[in-house]
């Protein structure tokens, strides 16, 4: 698809960016990134041939959701089909779903049915087995049907590698942690909004 024919169809990607991230995020660009470079180049060699998961881990600041916003406006120049979700308002929907009485594994796989899906601030809302034991399937079954399918991914956690494998059940963090997927740590970049 070219273009021009895709700017017809669909919303600008300063349009996209603002509705998605709100204004702060509207002018982010990839050539404004602020991390080092080889975290750069291993950010750029995944976009060249997204293929698997990048996952961009690091405390609060560091750019992750930046970078999600930059990758946005990437995917917009290539004029490719994308699904962005906050694990917040994953849950959301998902509640809302099972209050109306409809089983959520239902709506797992119309979420995730794109070319690239962008999944910001996994492990946000924790995973307490006790208190929300549906909460790592759902993770599962969302981790697992995009690793099946081979979609590219976008994950950002504000969880370290070490607390992600802590808090989650090995079949969940032996996906995420594929040895062939693009793994970058950011804990220690600076926060860059201190």
């Amino acid at each position: 698809m070219n273009l021009d024919k895709c700017n017809n169809y669909r919303e600008s990607t300063q349009e996209a960016k603002r509705r998605i991230f709100g204004r702060r995020f509207q002018d982010a660009t990839l050539s404004s990134i602020r991390w080092d470079e080889k975290k750069i180049k291993k950010l750029h060699d995944w976009m060249v041939k997204p293929s698997g998961m990048l996952v961009l881990m690091g405390p609060p600041g560091t750019g992750k959701t930046y970078a999600c916003a930059a990758i946005v406006d990437w995917i917009h120049q290539k004029c490719d089909r994308y699904r962005y979700h906050e694990e917040a308002k994953i849950f959301e929907k998902l509640r809302d779903c099972m209050s109306k009485g409809h089983e959520y594994s239902r709506e797992i796989p119309g979420m995730l049915d794109d070319k690239i899906v962008l999944l910001n601030d996994v492990g946000s809302m924790g995973f307490d087995k006790i208190k929300y034991p549906w909460r790592e399937e759902v993770w599962f079954m969302i981790i697992d049907t995009l690793y099946n399918n081979m979609t590219p991914t976008v994950v950002t956690s504000n969880l370290d590698q070490g607390q992600l494998l802590a808090i989650t059940h090995p079949r969940l963090s032996s996906r995420i942690f594929d040895k062939s997927h693009t793994i970058i740590d950011l804990c220690g970049e600076q926060d860059f909004r201190q």
